[in-house]
């Protein structure tokens, strides 16, 4: 963050730090969260942060379908794919977790492989040489 007298990292750490405790409460609260949905080459091609956080937190996840979120996650009651930009889909499976009051806790991914350890040895071991993003556990 720039104010009149530069760059204040304290100030700098201090919002992101409140950023994040706010999202991990909304996330928290919810029943169901939302992923990305749009039908542009990136966000086919990509895995969203908040896709981590959401199942790191073990809450169900609504997301759009892709090769992307495949390498991660399968339809299931508790991490639904949609179609790209269909929101007649997104409505579908919203309504869905709305008349379930109960997700099986094993349709849920287990949230040890989203949090930070886990991601960090992930990407420890796509940093060695010779190694390839699909060698890497999921």
């Amino acid at each position: 963050m720039r104010y009149s007298g530069g760059y204040d990292h304290d100030l700098a750490c201090t919002g992101i730090e409140r950023l994040v405790t706010d999202f991990e409460r909304h996330i928290a609260a919810a029943d169901v969260c939302l992923g990305i949905f749009g039908a542009s080459d990136k966000a086919a091609s990509v895995i969203p942060n908040k896709v981590f956080q959401v199942l790191a937190a073990a809450k169900p996840v609504i997301t759009r379908d892709s090769p992307a979120i495949r390498e991660l996650l399968r339809d299931t009651p508790a991490t639904r794919l949609v179609a790209a930009a269909d929101a007649a889909a997104l409505a579908d499976a919203v309504q869905a977790f709305a008349a379930r009051h109960d997700i099986p806790s094993a349709d849920l991914p287990s949230p040890a492989a989203f949090d930070a350890h886990a991601v960090g040895r992930q990407l420890l071991q796509l940093l060695q040489p010779g190694h390839h993003p699909k060698d890497c556990p999921t």
